[in-house]
């Protein structure tokens, strides 16, 4: 496999709110290559996702 390209889990409970890791984690840990999320992330927290080391980039739905 090239990448895995990730969809995150259930959507937050509200605008802003925190997005759930553990699915990205689990698979962080279990596939060492390149990793790509998706979960609706915006810039800041597609940039969180990268700087905690769960993805090397992100697919953004959002343009804020």
């Amino acid at each position: 496999m090239a990448y895995p390209h990730l969809r995150g889990g259930p959507a937050p409970a509200a605008p802003g709110a925190a997005l759930g890791q553990d699915a990205f984690a689990g698979y962080r840990r279990l596939f060492d290559g390149p990793l790509i999320a998706n979960h609706g992330f915006d810039r800041e927290t597609g940039n969180a996702m990268i700087e905690a080391g769960l993805a090397d980039t992100g697919s953004a739905t959002s343009a804020s």
